[in-house]
């Protein structure tokens, strides 16, 4: 049986640590399919619909577990599709993570996941951190 419970104090020094790997990174938005992994090569058959630049710092520092994202550019559609999935890069162009996109409850959530290219695209909220962070002995 499993049921470790992190202290809020451990759980913001992980949230923190994620947060920081975003720091001038991106956020990519694309049409599916979806990659099996969140660093498995994204397929030429996704489509990048909208590229936007997380501030630097990316992320409040963590509280209660959740750090709350800095303003994140507000971009232009650069082509129509709908949008599927999210992945976010660090600065030096390496994946952080994937994740779901919508327009209420999900891990990103957009005004819209219908593109034309020349929309607006803006972000409205994008989780920080998984709820559950799951720590394995190797």
């Amino acid at each position: 049986m499993r049921d470790h419970r992190l202290a809020v104090e451990t759980r913001n020094v992980i949230v923190d640590a994620l947060a920081a790997r975003h720091d001038g990174g991106s956020l990519c938005i694309y049409t599916a399919p979806r990659p099996a992994g969140g660093g498995d090569p994204v397929s030429t058959m996704a489509l990048l619909l909208s590229e936007h630049r997380y501030s630097d710092p990316a992320y409040e520092p963590a509280e209660n577990g959740q750090a709350r994202a800095r303003p994140i550019s507000l971009e232009q559609a650069r082509a129509g599709g709908q949008a599927a999935w999210y992945r976010a890069w660090d600065a030096q162009g390496q994946p952080i993570r994937d994740g779901a996109i919508g327009t209420a409850d999900a891990d990103l959530v957009l005004s819209m996941i219908d593109f034309l290219a020349g929309d607006p695209v803006a972000v409205r909220s994008v989780l920080t951190c998984p709820e559950q962070i799951v720590m394995e002995a190797a």
